[in-house]
């Protein structure tokens, strides 16, 4: 039994790679084959360092991530 909680770097990266359009977590979930909880704590370490963002739940709308646009 896999008792991790939190994802590798590997995972990590896989997530920002298919974050090119806004999805929900249960999609990048789907679309990456990585456990639900494990992208969860991979999108709240992702927030911290600035290079996601999401957009506030609005009416009956589920949350969207996309990436942020950094420029240096």
């Amino acid at each position: 039994m896999d008792s991790r909680r939190y994802p590798t770097a590997l995972e990590v990266e896989r997530i920002l790679w298919y974050l090119e359009r806004p999805m929900t977590m249960r999609a990048i979930s789907r679309e990456t084959g990585i456990r639900y909880d494990r992208v969860r704590y991979g999108m709240i370490s992702l927030r911290y360092q600035g290079l996601v963002k999401c957009t506030g739940r609005r009416g009956g709308r589920p949350v969207l991530w996309c990436r942020r646009c950094r420029h240096v």
